[in-house]
Order: C-alpha cells, then structure tokens, then sequence
C-alpha cells in the first residue's frame, strides 16, 4: 500500500473517530426524552439525600455464593425450527441453596414473540414482569439494546390461567393465536389475505392488550405501587452497547394501566456530595406502603440500593444499603418485593438473593438467603401473587413459570 492510500485510510478514520464521538456527546449531554403529550414535573435542587460515605451502611461478604452467568444463553429446543411455535414445559430446580429450601419452577405460559420485523405492534425483548391484584401482568417489550423505546403489553392473567396453557399439547396456542391475530392486522398493509382462526385463537387473543410506542430506557423498571394501584418506569436509558447513560436528570413516569401509555412524568437530579451524577437504579419495585426501591450494580461488581420518595410529585433519594463482593448478584436483572412475607428479592441470571426488607440498612451476611439454579436462560423479572407464589419471567424463548411453592 503507498503512502498516499495509507494517508487517505488515517484521514478516514479520524473523520470516522470523531463522528462517533460527536454522537456520543451528544447523546450523553440531552435530556432524557419523555412521551409526547406528557409534561415532566421537575422536582428543583438536587434529589439526594446528602450522606457522607462513612453513613453509608456497607455489606461485605466474600463467604456469599451467587453464579457467574453464561457466556450463552440456551434457546429452547427446536425453537428455530419450529418458528417459536415449541410445545416445551420447563421446570427449574434449585442446584444449590443457602438459607433457603428455594424455589421450584413450571411452566405457567409461553409468552408471544413476534419475529417478522414487517408488523407493526409486535412483541419483541421483554425485560419486565409485574402481577397486578392476581388479575393482569404486564410486561415490557423493548425494540433492542439502546433503542430506550418499547411497549408496555398486558396479560389477561387470570382468563388465560384458566386455558390451560400449561399442559403440553396446548401450551403454543397463545403463541399462535398471537401471530394470526397480528398476521391478520397487518394483513390489508402487507398485501395478504387474512387466515381463518378457531373459536379459542379469538378467545385467546382478546386477553393481550398491546400499548403504543413509547419511552422505556432498557426496560427493566417496569413496576407496580400497590398503594396507589400505579405502574412507574424509571427511564435508564442506554447506549447501543447497552451501557447506562448518566445524564443531567433522570425521569420518572406513570403508565396509565388501560391506556398502557404515561400519563404523568417527574424529573429529577440526583448529585453525589463528590459531584457526581448518579443514576440512581437500573431496577425498581415498590413495597406495600409505596416506597420504591431501585438498585444499580457498578463495573466493580457493588450492589447499591436507593429508596424514592414521591410525594406531591417531588422525589427523594435516600442510599439505604451497598453490598460489596459476593453478597451481590453477578448480573442484576431485577429487584422485587413480596408483600406475602416482607422480603426483597435481587435476582440475576439462575441466582436469586433475598432477604428481609426490614433489615435493609443493616444487612449482614447471615441475613441474606441465596438459590441457584442451572437452566442457563436468562432471568428477566420475579414477581409475587397474594399468596406468596412466585412468577418468574425468562426469554429466549420468553415465558412465565409458577413456583410451587412458598417461602415464608
């Protein structure tokens, strides 16, 4: 290669360099997007309360056993060739447990993935789960990794547990009566005739509301305040790396749970007394009387949990607990809180650690209990019904499992 092509490759790639860089200021110095129509209400000054370091009640636990997740994840058997359509019924064993008898997984329902990118309203990467009042779950679809935009979707749980999509030979028909109803909407724009479905395909089918497109951040916040019946997302938005982005504020919204769409927005800004801005959680659940609990996991692996006070639409961020080393979850995918015996749950992929909500502040390691499993799929959500049964959401393929048991 001359010098003058070498020349020409630097200068392209410097150009190159630059422009990514551009993008990336500019992405990290704009304002956390809120759905149109809806106005933020800024809570003024900053939203953290201020604590020194030394007050930060730490747990250290290096004796702790949580599992490094997969290089992988395992897709369900034959579910390519199948085109999702798989008639699998999973069950989830704890391999290892401390503290703890654990929890035993079946599968409830596969849950509808769409993978023509061609219809609209489809159902894509789901990232949460939440049960509300034993009657509706809601989940959160995302348009992939950076994209901060998805779908709220909600499950007719109650109508649909009793179709018995949990024995073998009728555990795909949610997924198929999915895909003709969707097949059919998009039918007219497509250029395609619209395909017979049976009584129960219909049936099916009204018992999943699908949302318009809004703001979402990755997509894992997506939770219920039982105290005021509200479902809330906390914006964490991401870059195409999937890599969080600390912004000048953060948004909180309300999603109407009819409307599936946000009605109201908070923004808020949390700075460390260092200077810092934080975001103050990549995860989020709320306990009986209306607290939300958030937590983020830095690169060094140390678990942060924040509590958010909102009140007459101003928020307060209190750092309540840092756990360093084992006594954290290796890949945080979600917090949860079951009102059914007071607990919080960090849960990553095949691990669960939970412990009692009261204790937050002053955790030790003798009270966090731990269960691993070895299914190899990745947790997405854990969420409670009022008899203390657990649901546990997993993807590729997504579905939902029951435990079969409770744990006091």
């Amino acid at each position: 290669m001359n010098k003058r092509r070498i020349l020409s490759v630097l200068v392209a790639f410097v150009i190159s360099v630059n422009t990514v860089l551009a993008g990336i200021t500019e992405i990290m110095t704009a304002s956390v997007a809120v759905a149109s129509g809806v106005r933020a209400v800024v809570t003024p000054g900053n939203s953290l309360v201020q604590e020194s370091h030394v007050n930060i009640p730490y747990l250290n636990n290096r004796n702790a056993f949580t599992r490094e997740p997969p290089n992988y994840y395992k897709i369900t058997n034959i579910y390519n060739k199948k085109g999702g359509f798989v008639k699998e019924i999973n069950r989830f064993k704890p391999v290892r447990r401390r503290r703890s008898r654990g929890y035993s997984f079946k599968t409830e329902m596969l849950l509808p993935v769409d993978r023509d990118r061609n219809y609209d309203r489809r159902i894509r990467n789901l990232q949460a789960g939440v049960l509300v009042d034993n009657r509706y779950y809601y989940t959160l679809s995302i348009n992939g990794t950076g994209a901060n935009r998805g779908r709220v979707i909600r499950y007719d749980y109650r109508a649909l547990s009793k179709m018995k999509l949990n024995i073998r030979r009728r555990s795909s028909d949610l997924r198929k009566a999915h895909s003709l109803k969707l097949y059919n909407d998009n039918a007219g724009k497509n250029g395609n005739n619209k395909k017979k479905r049976t009584k129960r395909q219909r049936r099916l089918a009204r018992y999943i509301k699908i949302g318009p497109e809004i703001p979402t951040g990755h997509g894992q916040t997506l939770s219920y305040n039982p105290a005021t019946k509200q479902l809330w997302i906390l914006l964490d938005n991401e870059t195409s790396f999937g890599v969080e982005l600390y912004r000048e504020s953060t948004v909180i919204q309300q999603i109407c749970a009819k409307t599936l769409k946000p009605e109201k927005a908070l923004r808020f800004s949390c700075e460390t007394p260092d200077g810092r801005i934080l975001l103050p959680g990549r995860v989020m659940t709320f306990d009986k009387n209306g607290a939300a609990y958030t937590a983020i996991r830095s690169s060094a692996g140390a678990v942060t949990i924040f509590r958010l006070d909102i009140k007459d639409n101003k928020v307060t961020v209190t750092t309540m607990q840092k756990m360093r080393y084992g006594a954290s979850i290796k890949r945080l995918q979600c917090l949860s809180y079951n009102a059914y015996n007071n607990k919080m749950y960090l849960v990553g992929d095949d691990s669960i650690a939970y412990f009692p909500l009261d204790k937050l502040g002053s955790l030790k390691p003798a009270d966090i209990s731990y269960i691993n499993y070895n299914s190899k799929r990745e947790f997405q959500s854990l969420t409670f019904d009022s008899k203390g049964y657990a649901y546990l959401l997993v993807i590729m393929t997504p579905e939902l499992l029951k435990s079969t048991n409770v744990l006091i």
